[in-house]
């Protein structure tokens, strides 16, 4: 008796599956072609965003509390004018870009290890570099700023 309910549990539970399934095929088959739309949109107004700031030199740091404040009164009043500041509160990124672009160049970096973090565009591709060793160097070792900022023109070739 107790093997007769359980086979027939088991039968409920398959056809309720089923039933789901069937349901939800008719807004996977819609949904699908909206996402890859949608993808190619993105891809060519990516594209686009590439080419508008060909040239563009970012550096990215974050709101982690003794970062942040040494960054604001050390590093940023004597950086380069050429180079634009992205200051990521949380997980949205705060610059004078769409944040749409520059959260998928952060959620696509090819050296990152954690900030501060270095970003430069050319010839529509994402060249990236972390700092975080360098800069944790001059800060809890005491080392020169001088070799910071030499790291960073040289990345940013200015």
């Amino acid at each position: 008796m107790n093997k007769i309910i359980e086979t027939l549990g088991t039968i409920i539970t398959a056809i309720i599956g089923i039933i789901i399934v069937i349901i939800f095929i008719p807004f996977l088959i819609l949904i699908f072609p909206l996402y890859i739309i949608q993808s190619i949109t993105f891809k060519k107004r990516y594209s686009k965003f590439l080419i508008e700031n060909e040239g563009v030199n970012l550096f990215v740091y974050n709101d982690r509390k003794d970062l942040r404040l040494y960054i604001q009164d050390n590093i940023l009043p004597e950086l380069n004018p050429q180079i634009e500041i992205v200051f990521i509160r949380g997980e949205k990124p705060n610059s004078k870009f769409k944040n749409e672009f520059i959260s998928h160049i952060l959620n696509n970096l090819t050296d990152y290890r954690k900030f501060p973090h270095l970003i430069k565009l050319r010839k529509e591709k994402i060249i990236d570099q972390s700092i975080n060793n360098q800069f944790y160097n001059v800060v809890n070792q005491g080392k020169s700023k001088d070799d910071l900022f030499f790291t960073v023109n040289q990345f940013f070739e200015l």
